[in-house]
C-alpha cells in the first residue's frame, strides 16, 4: 500500500520561508497557532506533520511558489475582493438596521400621537355629552 506523500514539502525549509515573511519565530508560530519552540525545532530539522504543512501552505501562500500553494493567487485575489464585498454588504446592513430602528422609533411616535388624538376625541365626546345633558336639564327646568 502506497502512502500519500506530500511531495511539495519533502524538503521544506521553514527558516527560509520565515525569513521571506520577515517574521520572528514567535510571530511565525503565532500565525500558525504554534510556539516559537516548535518553530525552532522545525527549523532545526524536526519532522513537520502533514496538517502543519497544509496550514503553512494556506497561511503563508503569498510567500510560496504558485505550485506549492493550497490556493492560487487568483483565489487569494478573489478572497480579497470578496472581503471587500462582504465589508460593503456589512455597511449596507448596518445602514439598513439604523433605518429600521429610525422607522420603528417614528412608528412609535405616530402610535403615541394616534393615542393622544383618540384620548382628545374621547374627551371632546364626553364634553359634548355633558353639554347635551345640561341643555336637556335646563329645558326641563
Amino acid at each position: 500500500m502506497v502512502k500519500n506523500i506530500d511531495i511539495f514539502f519533502i524538503d521544506m525549509d521553514i527558516k527560509l520561508l520565515r525569513s521571506k515573511t520577515g517574521l520572528s519565530q514567535k510571530e511565525f508560530g503565532t500565525r500558525l497557532g504554534l510556539t516559537s519552540q516548535s518553530i525552532t525545532k522545525f527549523e532545526a530539522g524536526a519532522n513537520i506533520t502533514s496538517s502543519i504543512k497544509k496550514l503553512i501552505r494556506y497561511e503563508f501562500a503569498e510567500f510560496l511558489p504558485e505550485s506549492e500553494r493550497l490556493v492560487s493567487k487568483e483565489a487569494l485575489q478573489q478572497v480579497s475582493h470578496d472581503s471587500a464585498e462582504v465589508e460593503k454588504l456589512r455597511q449596507e446592513l448596518e445602514l439598513a438596521r439604523m433605518k429600521a430602528e429610525k422607522a420603528e422609533s417614528l412608528q412609535q411616535m405616530v402610535d403615541m400621537q394616534n393615542k393622544t388624538i383618540q384620548l382628545m376625541e374621547d374627551q371632546l365626546q364626553m364634553y359634548k355629552e355633558r353639554l347635551s345633558l345640561s341643555g336637556d336639564a335646563s329645558k326641563t327646568a
